[in-house]
Parts: C-alpha cells; structure tokens; sequence
C-alpha cells in the first residue's frame, strides 16, 4: 500500500476522532463539508486526469525530451517555468500535466521548475485577483523578486540530483 494513503488515512481518522471528541455536531459539520469537496472534485480530478493522459499520447516524446528532458539544461528550465506560469488551471489540471511531461521525457529539474512556475506566477490568477484587488504595483514587484524562483529550484533540483 502506498504510504501516502496510509497517511492520508491516518490523518482523517483523527479528525474524525478529535471532531467525536469534541462534540456539538461537528462529525456531521465534517461530512457535510467533505461531500462538498468530493462533489466539486468529481469531475475536476478525473478530467485533469484525461487531459494529463491524452497530454502524454498526443505531445511527441521526442519533442518533450528534446525541449525540457536533462539534457536541455537551462534552456528546458526556462521553458518549463515559462510553460508553468502560463497554465491557467487548478491543480486539478497543473499536476497530471506536470506528471505527463515527466513521463514524455521532461527531466525532473524541468519538472519542478515547471511545478514552481505553476505555484508562484499563475498568470491567469494574476490577472483575475491579484492585478485588481492589489494593483499594478504589488503585481510588478511580486513578479519582478519572484521571477528567478522557478529557474532556481529547477537548477537547484539538477544539483541536487546530480542531473
């Protein structure tokens, strides 16, 4: 069994145990809340799932490889982060796409500095909340000091790796 799952498991058996504990309704408080978010994954999770395999037959092995697998170095690491930053998804969408490149030939670094791109610039949630809810100067000078992040942990990652 996958340990994840057993931690998993583990973790939502004492939330339901400390939500016993405690009393007062919240163990149907929890449930009602959990078939909430199961509800609003059922569809979400399966269909990133789809789009990471059709991703994984559809985009050319070789054509991954070549642009983003160990042997690009800088140059995968840059496109990745710049792939990232522009996946407008959830994760949902951004972790079977980062699974189905892994698996057509992206190296691990590339990966990651994908993965960090995702997680830092996200230029849709950009545009749709940070621009006009914080303003035009928070977004310059977030992006301006994050901007090396995801080429670093992708380089950092290939040293560590020995990639």
């Amino acid at each position: 069994m996958d340990s994840s799952i057993v931690v998993l498991g583990g973790l939502a058996a004492i939330a339901v145990a400390v939500a016993a504990y405690q009393g007062d309704g919240r163990i149907a408080q929890g449930f009602k809340a959990s078939g909430g978010l199961v509800s609003m994954m059922a569809i979400r999770l399966p269909l990133g799932l789809i789009l990471a395999g059709f991703l994984g037959t559809l985009v050319p092995n070789d054509a991954v490889a070549g642009w983003m697998g160990d042997e690009a170095g800088w140059k995968g690491i840059l496109i990745a982060s710049a792939i990232g930053g522009f996946t407008p998804s959830g994760p949902f969408v951004s972790f079977p796409v980062a699974l189905a490149l892994h698996k057509a030939g992206a190296g691990l670094p590339q990966v990651i500095a994908f993965v960090t791109a995702w997680s830092v610039f996200a230029f849709n949630r950009v545009v749709t909340w940070e621009w006009p809810l914080l303003g035009m100067r928070f977004v310059v000078v977030r992006l301006l000091i994050s901007l090396p992040i995801p080429p670093l942990t992708g380089w950092l990652s290939g040293l560590l790796l020995g990639s």
